[in-house]
Parts: C-alpha cells; structure tokens; sequence
C-alpha cells in the first residue's frame, strides 16, 4: 500500500487492544493440532531429565511443528476480512510471504540491484526511479529483504523453502532464551523457561506468520550475550556485534539500550564500577564496528536509512492514534499474547521480589515495557512488534514456575497447570481471531 494512501487513513481511534478481528473458524487439520499437543504433553514429564543438548534439540523442534501444525490448522488461508482464500498447507505456510506489501516482495528489486546497491540505494527506494518499497521494509532497515534474498538463493528459489527456514530461524529463540534463564536463575528455571516458549501464544501464533519472530532470534542471542557481558569481555564484543546486527533489521532494538543498563546496574550488586566501565566500553565498541563493518561490508547506512525509515513511519496510519488510550494498550495486548500463565508468573516475580526488595531481570524487563510504550513510538500491534521482548519474558516466567515448584510432588501440577493453560489459549486464539499476520 503506497504511503499516499495510507496518509488519508486514520483507521479506528478507539480499537481494542489486540490487533485482531472477532473470526471464528476451525478446519479438519485441528486433529494435527492435537496430536502435536498430545506428544508434547508426553514429552513435557521427560525433557526436564534428558541431557542439555537433546532437550535444546527438543524444544527447538517442537516449536517449529506446533507452530507449522496451527498455522495450517483453518481450511484455508485467512486474508484480510475475507476468510478463506482457498490452498492447501504449502499456500498456507507462504500467504504471509504472498502479500504484496510483505518483506518477500522487496526479493525482486534485490535480485535486480544487486543487494549492496540495494543497501546503498535504500534511503531513496521509495522515491523516483524505483518507487518500489512495500510498507513493510520503508519503515525498517534492510536486513528483512536481504535475509529474505540470501534465503530465496540458499533454497533454490523455493518459497515454501525460505518460509520453512525463517520458521526454524525464529524457533532459535528457544534456544536463546534457555541460555539467559541458564546464566542468571540456573538449569531448571533455564528448562522450564524453554517449555513456556513452545506454547506461548506469541510464539506459536507468530512463528510461522510474521519475520518479528526471526527478529526475535536476533535480540534474544543478543540479551544471552549481555546477561554474560558483566563477567566476560568477550561476550560483552559480543553483545555490541549482535547488537549492530539487529539494527540493520528492526530500530526497534534501540530498546537493548534500556536492557544493557538495566542489566550493568543490576550487576553492580557483585561487580564494582571498575569491573563493569570497560565491558560496557567493549559493547558500545562493539556496537559502532558493528555497524561500521555492516556499511564497508554490505553498504548500509545507518544513520540515512534510520532518516529515512522514521520519515516514513511518522506518515502512517498508527501515528495517529491516540496516545493516551495505547500507552495502557499496548501493556495489555502483550501481556495477554505473551500468555495467561506466563503473565502471571512474571507479575507473581515482579510482587516477589519486590517485597524481598532484591530486584532483578523481572524489573528490567518491566522497566523496558514501560518505556516502550510511553515512548509515543508503538500504537497498537505490539502483539507481534513486541516479540522481541519475549524471550526476556520467558526467562523470568520460567524462574518463578520453578521457585514454584521446588515441592516436586507439587511441582509436576503447577508445571502442567502452566503448559496446559498456555496451550488452550493458543488454540482457542487461533480459531477464534483473525491476527491480520
């Protein structure tokens, strides 16, 4: 959609929170569904004792098939107000990728191009010769086209191909996510915290529907490598590098920016500002070489193409919003995306804590969601824009089921209690909203 049209549209000043249309609708693929349930409800009493890289291996699988399983699920593909445009599982896995305003649609202009003048050029694609940007990539960086390129290239051409690696790009998450809970809470708050990815709402929903998810992998591999940061200059390079990588996708990683403090303040409990001013140092260095190298190397520049992109976004319909309505918005969209159970688990963190005036990861994280969203930059949508945010979500999530359940006898219940909440929420999401991705 040009950004001509969207200027004249306002849309609805007072929607409710959750991006999504009231649509009902189930196909005969729900069985695939709950099968792929009933073996992970096997599964789920056997993961916490296998070794650390077959449960790694477990989840990361899981989340690719239940994910795949529910996008699948309909009789045929959801688009727009219309439901359904008619196609097998193979048109339901690509109708993200099929709509002409999506990243994929940017592939051909790479191709043409070539994908370092493409990066060179991206600042002024939305103006005369080439005119040609979807909506999507004007208001973000070029890293979504030129992974989508590189991918379209890898496979062979093959849509369903490429559709079927950002899946298991964005499943990485799970992985990631293990590893924050593993450094700061320890193994089983790191197990636990991985099952509530595979059945988080957000996560099953937008996995295989939206390129948010493979943005995700990104900042979760980046906050894996901060909450490392504070006892290793290595891994605090690390943090800048990946850091400058998720620039080049979404400026939405600004917000890794609230996280890294949060994380150098939290670590002044044990660290002392000697410790801690170089490997913050290290970050930033790592940032800017970052982002030097990704400008000599593939031609992006920044600074134009944040210009650009925010010159963009400030003409399309959600700037006008109201704002007041979407900063209590936005927190209650996510929350409830991001799951019944796991909400309750972080805010049952967050009260815990705090009475025990010791706080951690769940204050960063809240901290940041509240910054977000008073920043009068995101008005609704959140639900999948927020994704990154997840991982950081799971992790304290899985800590608080474990302080939960140390009574093993008490603990298979409230581990159960979590999952199986978790999972009747994603379904009974699915085939009752329209989630527009």
């Amino acid at each position: 959609m040009a950004i001509e049209s969207l200027q004249n549209h306002v849309g609805p000043w007072q929607m409710w929170p959750l991006y999504a249309l009231w649509e009902p609708s189930i196909g005969p693929r729900i069985v695939l569904v709950l099968a792929v349930v009933a073996c992970g409800w096997f599964l789920h009493r056997h993961v916490m004792k296998v070794p650390r890289a077959a449960f790694l291996v477990i989840i990361l699988a899981f989340s690719c098939v239940f994910a795949v399983a529910v996008a699948i699920e309909g009789q045929g593909v959801k688009a727009d107000a219309k439901c359904c445009v008619a196609g097998g599982p193979a048109a339901q896995i690509t109708a993200p990728f099929r709509d002409s305003d999506s990243y994929f649609a940017n592939v051909p202009l790479v191709d043409r191009l070539g994908p370092r003048r493409f990066d060179q050029s991206y600042p002024q694609l939305d103006q005369p010769p080439y005119a040609s940007l979807t909506i999507h990539a004007l208001t973000h960086p070029p890293g979504a086209p030129l992974l989508l390129w590189a991918s379209d290239e890898i496979v062979g051409e093959s849509l369903l191909g490429v559709c079927l690696l950002m899946i298991f790009l964005g499943a990485l998450s799970s992985i990631a996510t293990y590893l924050i809970a593993l450094e700061i809470y320890g193994e089983r708050a790191a197990r636990l915290a991985g099952l509530l990815f595979c059945v988080a709402p957000a996560i099953v929903l937008y996995l295989a529907t939206s390129m948010d998810a493979v943005f995700m992998t990104i900042f979760a591999f980046d906050f894996a490598a901060l909450v490392r940061a504070p006892r290793s200059n290595r891994w605090a390079l690390v943090a800048g590098l990946l850091w400058a990588v998720a620039l080049m996708f979404t400026f939405s990683a600004a917000a890794i920016a609230i996280v890294s403090v949060g994380i150098g303040l939290l670590s002044l409990r044990t660290r002392t500002l000697r410790d801690l001013a170089p490997r913050a140092v290290l970050v930033v260095a790592g940032l800017v070489g970052g982002l030097a190298i990704l400008q000599v190397g593939l031609g992006i520049d920044t600074p134009a193409v944040w210009t650009a992109t925010s010159a963009a976004h400030a003409t399309l319909a959600s700037t006008y919003r109201p704002y007041v309505y979407w900063v209590w918005a936005n927190l209650i969209a996510f929350a409830l995306v991001a799951g019944i159970p796991q909400t309750a688990l972080v805010l049952s963190e967050v009260s815990s804590r705090w009475r025990a005036h010791s706080p951690g990861l769940e204050t960063v994280t809240l901290a940041t969601l509240i910054v977000l969203t008073v920043s009068n930059v995101f008005k609704g949508e959140v639900d999948h824009i927020w994704l990154f945010m997840m991982p950081l979500v799971l992790a304290v999530a899985g800590n608080r089921l474990h302080a939960l359940t140390q009574d093993e006898g008490m603990g298979s219940l409230e581990v159960r209690r979590a999952l199986g909440v978790s999972v009747l929420q994603t379904v009974a999401m699915q085939v009752l909203l329209f989630t527009y991705w």
